[in-house]
C-alpha cells in the first residue's frame, strides 16, 4: 500500500467518525468574529480616509502662494525698506 492510499484510507475513517460537540457552534463563532473584524476595518478606513487626503485649504496655506508672500518680492510695498 502506497503512502497515498494510507493517507486516502485514514481520511476516509476520519470522515465517518461523528463531529466533535459544538462544532457548528465554533464555526458560526468564527464567522461573526471575521465578519465582525472586517466591519470594523472598513469602519476605521472610512474615519481615517478624510483626515489622510490634502485639503483645498492645506494646499492654499502650504502652496506655491505662501511661498510667495514669504520671498522678499512678494512683501507689499510699505515693507519694503530702500537700503
Amino acid at each position: 500500500m502506497s503512502d497515498l492510499e494510507r493517507r486516502l484510507r485514514a481520511a476516509m475513517i476520519a470522515a465517518a467518525e461523528q463531529p466533535p460537540a459544538g462544532l457548528m457552534q465554533a464555526i458560526r463563532r468564527r464567522h461573526r468574529r471575521h465578519i465582525r473584524r472586517g466591519g470594523t476595518a472598513i469602519a476605521t478606513a472610512a474615519t481615517a480616509a478624510p483626515h489622510a487626503a490634502p485639503t483645498r485649504q492645506w494646499r492654499t496655506r502650504c502652496g506655491p502662494a505662501m511661498r510667495r508672500a514669504a520671498s522678499p518680492q512678494g512683501l507689499p510695498p510699505r515693507d519694503r525698506r530702500p537700503r
